[in-house]
């Protein structure tokens, strides 16, 4: 009996699941057929759709006829190409304050394109520029065509010139105490006894001959005529101290840059183009000097070229030791055996 019923009560069960089901599957299946009644459905696909539109194809370019190659070169005759300058550190260098080459500042604009004012600062700038070149042929300071267009006047000046400074030497066929002491080992006194003057006296009683000037006195006679004219112009001496500084500036540059590969050499090599800056230095320093321009100076003239701090010391350092190595081989305080 009890089996009986539980059959009953799942059978009843089962029955009732089945007609919710059905009911629930009845009325999705009218919404649906009330939703397609009411014209719901897809679109036929319009006669625009169909239409096939014809689009050209873009022409396509005919191809370019490859250029012959050139032929083989002949061997021995092929150039490396040339290294290209590194240019790693550029954004950190600071902006030079002058002009860093010196025949771009002479001739770029040119002279007509300039006022009153600007060509007298250029003309005055353009003898700066040869009085130091004629002074120290041997500096590079820019072209060799160019320099030669700057010193030309010049040496034409010093052409007629006589050197009345310069006395010729008169041989008197006595010596002196210095080369007595040399060869006999003997100090011979000022004074023999108080009686008469021995070369000793004579030696250190004469007075040193006068050393050669840098800068000649007529030459800066003449670069002071061209200092008049840029004052005529409007402009003080502190334009002509700028433009002094300028040439001065720009034509140091291509000297030390020249000094600096011979670092990678013996200190003898670095000896030459050092003395060339230095001889310029020493020129450019009297005739700034002699005009009167010092108490004008503005931005002191430092190096703005290529070159490192650590390369520039080191070079400053090879002239140093060699200085100091001459004078005391001059001096006879130092000898190979360091006597």
């Amino acid at each position: 009996l009890r089996f009986a019923f539980s059959a009953f009560l799942l059978s009843f069960v089962l029955g009732r699941v089945r007609a919710v089901l059905a009911a629930r599957a009845e009325r999705r299946r009218s919404s649906f057929n009330s939703f397609a009644a009411m014209g719901a459905q897809e679109a036929p696909p319009s006669k625009a759709d169909s239409t096939v539109i014809d689009v050209p194809s873009t022409p396509v370019p005919a191809p370019v006829p490859a250029k012959p190659a050139p032929p083989p070169p002949k061997p021995g005759t092929v150039e490396p190409p040339p290294k290209k300058k590194k240019r790693v550190l550029d954004i950190f260098r600071k902006k030079a304050t002058r002009p860093v080459e010196l025949e771009e500042m002479l001739t770029v604009p040119p002279d007509e394109d300039l006022e009153a004012p600007a060509r007298a600062t250029r003309a005055f700038s353009v003898a700066v520029a040869g009085l130091l070149i004629a002074s120290v042929p041997e500096a590079a300071l820019c072209g060799p065509k160019f320099a030669q267009s700057l010193a030309a006047p010049w040496v034409d000046a010093r052409a007629g010139r006589i050197d009345t400074e310069a006395r010729a030497p008169v041989k008197t066929g006595e010596v002196d105490a210095k080369t007595w002491a040399q060869r006999t080992g003997d100090v011979i006194s000022h004074y023999d006894f108080g009686v008469r003057a021995t070369n000793a006296a004579k030696y250190h009683v004469k007075a040193d001959p006068p050393k050669k000037r840098a800068v000649a006195e007529e030459d800066v006679a003449l670069l002071k005529k061209e200092l008049d004219k840029l004052q005529a112009a409007g402009l003080g001496l502190d334009a002509a101290a700028n433009a002094f500084a300028d040439v001065v500036n720009a034509g140091l540059i291509p000297l030390v840059d020249a000094a600096v590969p011979s670092l990678k050499q013996g200190d003898a090599e670095s000896l030459p183009p050092l003395s060339n800056v230095v001889r310029v230095a020493a020129v450019a320093g009297l005739a700034f000097e002699e005009l009167g321009l010092v108490p004008f100076a503005g931005t002191p003239v430092v190096y703005e070229g290529r070159a490192s701090r650590s390369q520039l010391q080191s070079l400053f350092a090879r002239y140093a030791a060699a200085g100091v190595a001459a004078g005391l081989e001059e001096e006879g305080g130092v000898t190979e055996e360091g006597e």
